[in-house]
């Protein structure tokens, strides 16, 4: 299936922890400047989720911003996002970008540049994040791999997954096939990047696309993660496996989490708070 060289990168962003934005939108003026000389159309578009300020005085070119008069969730603001990103460009890419990330420009380079993603029956490509300091995150995947289609949910694993599905590169449309971001409000990368495999066979790559940072207003922080974890993460693989029986395959046995500890939680509250 054709595409386009056209990615936008979605952001859904709750306006009292915007206070890294500011950088965030630095790397995307670099990323748009040197895309477009590889022939790549960029284009960001963030979704304030509720009333509020963001503190950003001039956004990068061709930047959209819309604003929600309500809080919805990260999922519910990067599905708005996915739906702008379609009516903009239906045969593009979509990649997710949290409001406190920080783009490396030369990994974004890389992936687009990666083979996979002109591999006939590719939907999704996976990369990696990693800390601002350089440190790899505990899902790094540092070796690529093919998955077909329906093959990631038998192969997931905890408490390291993967790869890591908050770094998924994504056929626009394949994306709103897959339904986007499930309505949890932790977790949903985990239930996106399963949706995905569902739709579409895809890849996973080496490449570092984000940098990311441990601070107080981050989810994977905060004391009750790892309870809402556990009540999403059982949600998701429900309907992963219902996804499954609709789609003539069989479910799977899904690993079961640990009480405490899943995810990035215990390594974002022992790192040092990133400035």
């Amino acid at each position: 299936m054709p595409t386009s060289r056209h990615l936008c990168l979605l952001t859904g962003l709750l306006p009292g922890l915007a206070v890294h934005l500011p950088e965030t939108a630095a790397g995307m003026r670099t990323a748009r400047e040197r895309l477009a000389a590889r022939g790549w159309e960029v284009t960001w578009i963030v979704v304030v989720d509720g009333p509020g300020s963001v503190g950003v005085q001039e956004w990068p070119t061709g930047t959209i911003v819309e604003h929600s008069p309500v809080h919805g969730g990260i999922a519910a603001a990067r599905n708005r996002a996915l739906h702008r990103a379609f009516d903009l460009a239906p045969d593009g890419w979509v990649y997710p970008l949290d409001g406190d990330d920080v783009l490396d420009v030369d990994g974004l380079s890389a992936l687009l540049a990666d083979p996979a993603l002109e591999e006939a029956g590719n939907g999704w490509v996976s990369a990696n994040r990693a800390f601002l300091d350089g440190t790899s995150s505990r899902h790094h995947r540092a070796t690529p791999r093919r998955w077909a289609r329906h093959e990631l949910a038998g192969a997931w694993s905890l408490p390291v997954y993967p790869f890591m599905p908050n770094a998924v590169l994504a056929r626009t449309g394949v994306a709103l096939a897959a339904g986007g971001w499930p309505a949890v409000i932790v977790a949903e990368d985990f239930g996106w990047a399963l949706a995905l495999s569902e739709q579409s066979a895809g890849a996973s790559t080496p490449h570092v696309v984000t940098r990311y940072r441990a601070w107080p207003g981050q989810t994977t922080g905060t004391t009750w993660f790892d309870r809402e974890f556990l009540a999403a993460y059982a949600l998701i693989t429900s309907m992963a496996n219902a996804r499954r029986e609709a789609l003539g395959q069989p479910t799977v046995r899904f690993p079961v989490p640990p009480d405490t500890g899943v995810a990035e939680s215990t390594a974002h509250r022992t790192r040092p708070v990133s400035p």
